[in-house]
């Protein structure tokens, strides 16, 4: 019993599939993952980008710094797990 794939991408051409986007798909997704898009603020908050990932950076910065600290030190991990197991 083999399972038949129908796959209406795969019977299209090209310009078919495009067309069959821009009528199926919202405008939004039917731009290109790679075009700019103009602006750099988020489309719900409409705040810009950059202050949101200047605003994440000094915790992203310490969560890494933690993390080099327990991958250098393994003790950091085993000593604390033993008190408890």
């Amino acid at each position: 019993m083999g399972f038949k794939k129908n796959n209406r991408r795969s019977q299209l051409g090209s310009s078919q599939v495009t067309d069959l986007a821009s009528h199926t798909l919202p405008k939004c997704a039917r731009r290109r993952a790679g075009a700019p898009s103009g602006s750099q603020h988020s489309r719900v908050a409409r705040i810009d980008l950059a202050l949101v990932i200047r605003g994440v950076m000094p915790f992203l910065i310490a969560q890494l710094i933690v993390l080099a600290l327990l991958v250098a030190i393994p003790a950091l991990v085993i000593v604390p797990a033993r008190w408890f197991y």
